[in-house]
């Protein structure tokens, strides 16, 4: 499947804007552009829990929810628990966003948190992955720099 120009921009675009990331994502592509690969890392405390990402902007305009995001664990960690919470969340749009005046309003999303097993030091692995509302696919994989 070959992807256009505009539709890698998007991809790119969007992929950045769901990274919320402690150091900044590296993105590539995969199968002729059909698939979006994040690599970003974090630095967390042993047992301490650590917020990798926040699906919160699966919004429309007027604020209301547009279908949720598949969130699924692809590959669970050596040394900790990976979950993924269903909650409210709440979106932080850029001013110039037309969704922006949504921000502080609630809305229905998922966090995917990591926490490592008390007393472990070192590198941790997670991957997890986003299939989206329109059927595309992010894949993250992030390196966990445990304290």
């Amino acid at each position: 499947m070959k992807i256009s120009r505009r539709w890698r921009c998007v991809a790119i675009l969007f992929a950045l804007a769901l990274a919320g990331c402690n150091v900044g994502p590296q993105v590539s592509f995969a199968n002729g552009g059909s698939e979006i690969l994040i690599r970003r890392e974090a630095t967390v405390a042993s047992g301490a829990l650590v917020r990798l990402h926040t699906l919160s902007n699966n919004i429309d305009p007027d604020c209301s929810s547009i279908r949720r995001a598949d969130v699924r664990v692809a590959r669970e960690p050596q040394h900790g628990r990976l979950t993924i919470v269903r909650s409210v969340v709440y979106p932080g749009f850029s001013p110039g966003n037309p969704r922006a005046h949504c921000n502080g309003k609630g809305t229905q999303g998922a966090k995917v948190e990591y926490r490592s097993t008390p007393g472990f030091q070192g590198e941790d692995l997670v991957e997890y992955e986003i299939w989206t509302f329109n059927g595309g696919r992010l894949r993250y994989t992030a390196v966990i720099h445990v304290l």
